[in-house]
C-alpha cells in the first residue's frame, strides 16, 4: 500500500426505488437484491449436512471484488444471484444485450464490428461460441452489437437514461427484452457540478437507480468502469473515485463489473484519442478495424473495449445459461460490522453497499471528541482499517433522500470518546501507520432515526 493510495469507503444505502415509469412503480427488486444483507437465494446446507454425518460447508458469502483483475468474480454466490434474477421473466431474449451509455458505446468502433466481415479473435478463438451466439440474437432487426440503441446517445449522463415517461431504458428494454445490458457512464457525469467532488453524490444515486430499474426487469446489468482522462490534469483521481462507485454498485447487488480503466493501463496512451476523453481504434489500409482482436489491434483503445466486453458477455452466457461457476476461491467481507466484530476492510480501494436499518448494531449515540452536539444514536456499521505505512485516504459515504448517514473516523478503539474527525458526506486525511476503525452511523432527528 502506497502513501498515495486513495481509499473509498462507500456505504451506498438502499431507499425505495425511483423508477422512471409508470408500470414499474408498483414493482421492487426480485428477492435477494435488497443489499450485501440479503440472502440472496443461497439456501441453507447446514441441515443437509447433519443428516448425511458430513462436515458442515461453509456458509456462502457475497464476493468481493477487487480492483486488480478485469472481471469480477463470479462465485456460486454470484452465480446463484444472477441465476435467480434471469428467473424473473422467462420471456426474455438469452442472446440479446441491451447498449446503455454514452459516446463511447454509440462509436461505430465499439462492438459494431463484431456484426461485420473484419473480425480477427486473435489469441482468444475460444469466444467463437460467444460471439456466434449473440450473433443469432434479434434486437429489433439487427443483432445486438450493431443495434443502434435507443438508450445511448453522445454527452448523455446516468441521469439521461432513467429520466421521462417512457424513459430511454424503457424504450429500449420494450424493443429488445433483453437478457443482459452492457451499461457504461461516468465520463460526462463527472461534469454535471462545480467540482468532480460535487458531481459524484448524484451520480452515485442515478446509477443505483439506473441498476436497479434493470433488476426488477430482471435484466442482468454487465457495468463497466470509464477510461483515464487525459483532457483535464486534475481530473484522473477523480476517475478511479468514480470508478470506486461503479464497483461498488455491481459488488452490492452482485452483478458483474469488467474494468476498462484497468485493461486500457498497458496501452499505449491508455488507448485515447488527442482529446483525452474518447477511444480510439486500429485503423488498416485507411479502414479501421476495431475487432481485429490481435496483439497489434489490442493496442488501440476500442479494440481492447471490445475484447472486454466480449470475455465479459461470455462469462455471463457461461454462468447464466450454463450454470458454470467461474471462480471458485474468493474474498468476503469478515465481521459483523460492530464494535466488537467491525467489518475489516482487506484492501484499498475498499467499497459497500448496505442498509443501515437492518444494522443490529446501536452502541454509539455520540462522538464528544469530534461533534458532541450531534445525536448519533441510531444504527450503524463499523470498519477495520489497518494501515502500514503512511497513507492519503479519501472516504465517502452516500445516502439517498431522507437518510442521513454520518462518517466518522476512530482510531484503534472503536469509541465515540476517540473520533478523530467527522463529515456528513467525505473525510480527506492523511494517516500514519495503525489501526483505524470507520464508523457509519445514523444521525436522529427530532426523535427519529434517519437509518
Amino acid at each position: 500500500m502506497k502513501a498515495s493510495d486513495t481509499l473509498q469507503l462507500l456505504a451506498l444505502l438502499q431507499l425505495s426505488l425511483l423508477a422512471c415509469c409508470d408500470d414499474v412503480r408498483s414493482r421492487k427488486l426480485p428477492d435477494g437484491l435488497q443489499g450485501e444483507d440479503s440472502s440472496y437465494g443461497i439456501e441453507d446446507t447446514a441441515d443437509s449436512a447433519a443428516d448425511t454425518g458430513l462436515q458442515e460447508p461453509e456458509p456462502a458469502q457475497p464476493a468481493l471484488y477487487p480492483d486488480d483483475a478485469p472481471h469480477s468474480p463470479i462465485s456460486a454466490w454470484v452465480l446463484e444471484n444472477l441465476q435467480q434474477l434471469a428467473a424473473t421473466d422467462p420471456g426474455l431474449a438469452g442472446d440479446v444485450f441491451m447498449k446503455v451509455g454514452d459516446s463511447i458505446t454509440v462509436s461505430s468502433n465499439a462492438l459494431y464490428c463484431f456484426a461485420g466481415d473484419y473480425v480477427d479473435l486473435g489469441a482468444r478463438q475460444d469466444l467463437q461460441v460467444t460471439l456466434d451466439h449473440f450473433l443469432a440474437g434479434d434486437a429489433a432487426g439487427s443483432t445486438p452489437f450493431d443495434r443502434d440503441s435507443g438508450a445511448a446517445l453522445g454527452g448523455m449522463s446516468a441521469t439521461w437514461a432513467i429520466s421521462g415517461d417512457p424513459c430511454p431504458l424503457q424504450i429500449e428494454y420494450d424493443a429488445l427484452d433483453p437478457l443482459f445490458a452492457t451499461v457504461q457512464y461516468g465520463t460526462n457525469d463527472m461534469q454535471l457540478g462545480t467540482t468532480y467532488e460535487s458531481a459524484i453524490w448524484g451520480f452515485g444515486s442515478n446509477m443505483l437507480d439506473l441498476v436497479d430499474e434493470l433488476l426488477i426487469r430482471g435484466v442482468v446489468p454487465l457495468l463497466l468502469t470509464i477510461p483515464p482522462r487525459l483532457d483535464i490534469s486534475d481530473s484522473e483521481s477523480w476517475v478511479e473515485t468514480y470508478n470506486a462507485v461503479i464497483r461498488g454498485l455491481a459488488q452490492g447487488r452482485q452483478v458483474p463489473v469488467a474494468d476498462l480503466h484497468l485493461a486500457l493501463q498497458d496501452v499505449a496512451g491508455f488507448g485515447l484519442l488527442s482529446d483525452g476523453v474518447h477511444l480510439n481504434a486500429y485503423s488498416q489500409s485507411g479502414y479501421y478495424r476495431a475487432c481485429q482482436l490481435t496483439e497489434e489491434g489490442l493496442d488501440y483503445g476500442n479494440n481492447t473495449r471490445n475484447l472486454l466486453i466480449l470475455d465479459a458477455l461470455d462469462r455471463l452466457r457461461r454462468a447464466v445459461l450454463q450454470g458454470e461457476v467461474l471462480d471458485e476461491e474468493v474474498e468476503s467481507l469478515q465481521g459483523e460490522g460492530s464494535s466488537e466484530a467491525p467489518f475489516v476492510i482487506p484492501w484499498l480501494p475498499f467499497t459497500d453497499l448496505r442498509d443501515s436499518s437492518d444494522s443490529p448494531h446501536s452502541l454509539i449515540d455520540g462522538y464528544s471528541s469530534c461533534d458532541e452536539g450531534q445525536d448519533e444514536s441510531g444504527p450503524e456499521y463499523i470498519y477495520r482499517l489497518d494501515l502500514h505505512e503512511r497513507t492519503q485516504l479519501r472516504a465517502m459515504v452516500f445516502d439517498r433522500g431522507d437518510v442521513d448517514i454520518d462518517l466518522h473516523l476512530l482510531g484503534d478503539v472503536a469509541s465515540g470518546d476517540g473520533c478523530l474527525a467527522r463529515d456528513h458526506q467525505i473525510l480527506e486525511v492523511e494517516l500514519e501507520a495503525g489501526s483505524y476503525h470507520f464508523a457509519l452511523d445514523s444521525f436522529v432527528s427530532g426523535g427519529e432515526e434517519l437509518s
